[in-house]
């Protein structure tokens, strides 16, 4: 049995409002480890999770790009090359393709 979201009425409406939204939306969640930021997530968004990224805590910034570059050339598959981003907005930018 899958286990049940209590509480947190507060960032499920968050998280409920961006799903709904018209315009193209990024929510950032930050916070403690283990106090159940992806059970949320998941919960909220059952089923509907294309691309997931979980961060690498106290890892570089060029670190976090590589990994992120990583999911993303799995994702797109090899018919895309997806060349390694500077930056973020680089990195965001190659979600569009």
């Amino acid at each position: 049995m899958a286990k049940k979201l209590i509480g947190r009425e507060k960032e499920q409406a968050i998280l409920e409002d961006a799903l709904k939204s018209d315009e193209s939306e990024m929510v950032a969640i930050t916070g403690r480890r283990r106090v159940g930021k992806t059970f949320l997530v998941r919960s909220v968004y059952d089923g509907l999770i294309d691309l997931e990224f979980t961060g690498v805590q106290s890892a570089p910034r060029s670190e976090q790009i590589a990994s992120f570059h990583f999911l993303l050339q799995q994702f797109a598959g090899k018919q895309f090359k997806l060349k390694l981003p500077k930056n973020w907005l680089e990195a965001f930018h190659q979600l569009i393709y």
